[in-house]
């Protein structure tokens, strides 16, 4: 079994951490069914306007088998927002990106 992840990690020998959401729920779907997954991190580099994918990186994972009555951990990249609401954090860059500053 091959799985995909878009990766935005820069380290050349190492996923970033979006892969462990995936790997989480890998596990706790189909970890009593697959034992070994080759994972693809997909790394799509533009460099002086030229486009590479050679910075990808494939490698296997050993999935832990999770009990099925076992609650999903919790993900990771999400924050609570004021309302208490889980989401992504965003900030408005606007202001330092303007050229005139």
């Amino acid at each position: 079994v091959t799985v995909g992840v878009y990766d935005p990690c820069t380290l050349s020998q190492h996923p970033g951490w979006p892969l462990r959401n995936l790997l989480v729920f890998l596990a706790k779907q189909w970890g009593s069914k697959v034992d070994v997954v080759e994972v693809l991190c997909f790394r799509d580099r533009t460099l002086q306007g030229n486009r590479s994918i050679q910075h990808s990186v494939v490698f296997q994972v050993k999935l832990p088998e999770l009990p099925n009555n076992s609650v999903c951990p919790k993900s990771v990249g999400w924050e609570k927002n004021p309302k208490g609401a889980l989401g992504p954090r965003m900030v408005n860059l606007s202001e330092c990106m303007d050229p005139k500053r």
